[in-house]
């Protein structure tokens, strides 16, 4: 506790809507990373009052991009048009776009970093593949050789599909869906799922990918040999189960978690079970306990435990 910290101070308690356990991980490795963070200028200092220009831009020899199909507008102008010059920019009544979707393209195009929000119907999505189809028609100018994607991220499976269902419009293969719950059909064929398939029949798989699979494997066998050999030992030296916890005076929270209906139908609580200190009704078969385990706890350790000898795990 800190010393500065007045008994009568009110803090305000934030709890997140969501589940937290899902993001925990994520959460910890930000607050440890070494490295700088990608745009934390503007996610962590909150500066977006000087948002630079694309790093491709800023190292291109020329910011000329040809938008005649994002602006909605076939013309000399639109067609070599340098994006970093404000001026050269043509009207927006010129275009097929209002003047807010108009600025948002502007931003997106000319910014690094950009935040385009609005109600439902404003045009998001509409803007968004504008922005997309902008970046495809000059790739020479981000992308010269052809070695880097787009990662497209959404909140939900339905507003992924749907976005990519309007990329599909002006973009013919070149994409990849990853991620379950695909709901629709015109994507089928671009799923993650379907490419492995498709490139396990024609036989394409590197075989560096099945090498490393082999390997993660026998790395996930030795890590569940040495959890099992651990729950052994917690078992051999005495895991407190519910009837442990009742003998104690005042244990109330352990009836509370104990379920009487659950242990006269089975013979054993779910805390026991959770624990893995015994076996249940559809594991008939015990599982068997690793012989090394079993030779390096002494019968003294076992006899002091409190788990009975035909206890299970």
């Amino acid at each position: 506790f800190r010393s500065d910290v007045c008994p009568r101070d009110v803090f305000i308690a934030a709890e997140s809507p969501a589940y937290f356990e899902a993001y925990r991980h994520v959460l910890e490795r930000l607050k440890n990373i070494d490295a700088d963070l990608p745009f934390q200028q503007y996610f962590v200092h909150c500066r977006a009052e000087d948002v630079q220009a694309p790093r491709y831009l800023r190292d291109a020899l020329s910011s000329q991009m040809n938008l005649s199909t994002a602006l909605g507008r076939d013309h000399r102008l639109t067609r070599q048009l340098s994006v970093l010059n404000p001026g050269a920019w043509i009207p927006s009544k010129f275009t097929d776009l209002n003047p807010s979707q108009y600025t948002a393209l502007q931003t997106a195009l000319t910014k690094e970093f950009a935040m385009i929000q609005g109600p439902p119907g404003t045009g998001k999505t509409f803007v968004g593949l504008r922005v997309m189809r902008a970046l495809l028609d000059n790739r020479s100018v981000w992308d010269p050789r052809r070695h880097s994607s787009i990662l497209v991220v959404c909140y939900t499976n339905h507003a992924l599909d749907q976005f990519l269902e309007g990329i599909l419009e002006f973009l013919q293969g070149g994409i990849v869906r990853v991620g379950g719950r695909c709901g629709s059909e015109k994507l089928k064929e671009y799923t993650l799922y379907e490419k492995t398939r498709e490139m396990r029949q024609r036989r394409e798989v590197p075989g560096s990918v099945f090498r490393n699979q082999r390997a993660h494997y026998h790395r996930m066998k030795e890590i569940q040999e040495k959890l099992d050999f651990a729950a052994v030992g917690l078992v051999r030296r005495g895991i407190v189960g519910v009837d442990k916890l009742r003998s104690l005076p005042n244990c109330k929270q352990c009836l509370e978690l104990d379920s009487a209906f659950y242990y006269r139908q089975n013979g054993y609580s779910l805390l026991d079970l959770w624990l893995g200190i015994v076996c249940s009704s559809e594991e008939k078969t015990p599982k068997p306990m690793p012989a090394a385990a079993d030779a390096a706890f002494s019968s003294e350790s076992a006899e002091r435990g409190i788990v009975d000898e035909e206890a299970v795990l």
